[in-house]
């Protein structure tokens, strides 16, 4: 009985231009926790401010390419601010023309909803003509869940054309398009990271611009870049500075302008092991690999062993999943080893974070529950699930 009383107590809210109920801020502001507002065809011109009620999920009838939201260039098309989590959900909608200091299109501030399926294109961030940061989406101390997005030409006057991650955001970035983004002024014009480690797999970034790093830009951060496209960004692939120390594995890195992946920072070393280059004979390095003739690296950077081969999307899909029953180990204190023939491995929660790269003997401090183990060899990778007990 109190399962049944909750499922009625949650409503769907249905927008259409032409009913009385034709803003999606007015569906957005009647919505109790759980609620359900679902938006017809059409095009609506608004700024919405996202209300602090729990667990909202805004999508469309019909999807992005007929439900369209336009900010008009008068501010953010949707500002977040109040804290909500990935139980919000934003999904089926082509977002443009949002015109804002930061965050044009989407701008999250210690909140992490999903954004998943929607066209975020068109936007700007900008203020006193150099400034502004995330054109597409903006996460400050937020980690949203940004999935199977197409964000296209959306610009910012300073960094992160696409997507602009600072001060400890952790968004996981999967499935997306992040195409002809620009940076202006400075960096990132794909994604730019400031002291923000992102999850970021299975991606295009593909024909950005930036005055540093078209595609991916860190500073101070070190997200885990996995099975993307990173092709034809001017101003660069990757970018790293400031003792970032990105993993980059299994990625089509090509015909950028500039170098595939530079490491500014001699005091660390970028692993950029295993990623196709462009060219069978690898990243070129005008003293470690002078034939080479795909796309060059700088010093600092370890890219040895490479692909002969380009990584098809979808290729990192597990070759084997281990069929014998879970690790179960006795926490808090963890060591775990490299078995023989695996070059290396990383350790995820059960939310799919990374916790940790796994080389020789590694010990993890962690706290009960489910975690997964993915094993990487020259020929194959594999997962082994390891539970945590008291």
């Amino acid at each position: 009985m109190g399962l049944v009383g909750i499922i009625l107590f949650l409503k769907i809210w249905y927008v259409h231009p032409d009913s009385t109920l034709n803003r999606i801020r007015t569906a957005l502001d009647s919505c109790r926790s759980g609620d359900t507002v679902l938006v017809a065809a059409g095009t609506y011109y608004e700024n919405i401010r996202w209300p602090s009620t729990a667990g909202i999920k805004l999508w469309s009838e019909s999807g992005p390419d007929s439900t369209i939201i336009d900010g008009s260039n008068n501010g953010s098309v949707i500002e977040i601010t109040t804290g909500v989590d990935t139980a919000t959900v934003i999904s089926g909608f082509t977002i443009q023309w949002g015109y804002n200091d930061d965050g044009g299109g989407i701008f999250c501030d210690s909140s992490s909803p999903q954004i998943v399926n929607n066209i975020i294109q068109d936007n700007t961030a900008r203020y006193l003509l150099y400034f502004g940061n995330g054109g597409g989406i903006y996460c400050r101390r937020s980690s949203p869940i940004i999935k199977d997005n197409i964000i296209m030409r959306n610009s910012a006057g300073d960094n992160g054309g696409g997507i602009y991650c600072r001060e400890n955001s952790a968004p996981i970035i999967i499935g997306n398009r992040i195409e002809y983004n620009t940076a202006e002024n400075t960096r990132g014009g794909g994604i730019s990271c400031n002291y923000s480690s992102p999850f970021i797999k299975e991606n295009v970034i593909s024909g950005n611009k930036g005055l540093i790093a078209g595609g991916i830009s860190c500073q101070g951060s070190s997200p885990m870049i996995d099975s993307c496209t990173i092709s034809y960004n001017t101003g660069g692939g990757v970018y790293c500075d400031e003792g970032s120390q990105p993993e980059l594995h299994f990625c089509d890195i090509y015909g950028n302008f500039y170098y595939g992946v530079e490491n500014v920072d001699s005091t660390v070393i970028i692993n950029a092991e295993y990623n196709w280059w462009g060219d069978k004979t690898g990243p070129y390095h005008p003293e470690t690999n002078p034939n080479g003739r795909g796309d060059p690296v700088s010093d600092w950077v370890d890219y040895e062993p490479w692909l002969g081969s380009q990584v098809e999307l979808g290729d990192w899909r597990l070759k084997r999943v281990s069929s014998h029953p879970a690790w179960l180990i006795h926490g808090p204190g963890v060591v775990i080893s490299l078995p023989p023939g695996c070059n290396q491995a990383f350790l995820y929660d059960a939310a799919g974070r990374v916790m940790g790269r796994i080389t020789a003997i590694t010990k993890f401090r962690l706290s009960p529950g489910c975690y997964f183990l993915l094993f990487i060899s020259p020929k194959e990778r594999w997962v082994e699930k390891l539970v945590v007990i008291e």
